[in-house]
C-alpha cells in the first residue's frame, strides 16, 4: 500500500472552466462510444452534455492570459485536476476521484 498526502490547492476560475469542459467532452464521448460509435446519435448526446460546460468556459476565455500571468501554478492546476477524471474514464480502476471545487466569493 502506498502512502498518500492530501493537498488543498488554489485554482483559477477560468482555467478550471476550460479543464471541466475538456473533461466533459472526453468523458461523454467515451461513454457514448461504449456501445460502438453511432454518429447519428452519439454526436448529439456528446454535444448536449458538453454544451453547458463549454459555454461557461467560453465566457471567460479572454481572462485566461491574465490568469496565467498572475498565478501560473493555480491556472495550470485548474486545467490538470479535471484531466485526472479523463484518465479515470479510460482506466479499469479509477485512479482517484477529483472533488468538485469549492467556490468562494
Amino acid at each position: 500500500m502506498i502512502e498518500t498526502l492530501k493537498y488543498e490547492v488554489e485554482v483559477t476560475k477560468e482555467a478550471n472552466d476550460i479543464g471541466v469542459a475538456l473533461k466533459t467532452i472526453v468523458v461523454e464521448a467515451k461513454k457514448a462510444a461504449e456501445d460502438g460509435f453511432q454518429a447519428g446519435t452519439d454526436i448529439s448526446v456528446v454535444a448536449i452534455a458538453s454544451f453547458g460546460p463549454l459555454m461557461e468556459a467560453m465566457k471567460g476565455i479572454d481572462k485566461i492570459d491574465d490568469e496565467f500571468k498572475e498565478n501560473t501554478p493555480a491556472a495550470v492546476m485548474a486545467i490538470v485536476l479535471p484531466l485526472v477524471e479523463i484518465l479515470n474514464a479510460f482506466l479499469k480502476k479509477p485512479v482517484v476521484e477529483t472533488p468538485e471545487p469549492k467556490v468562494e466569493l
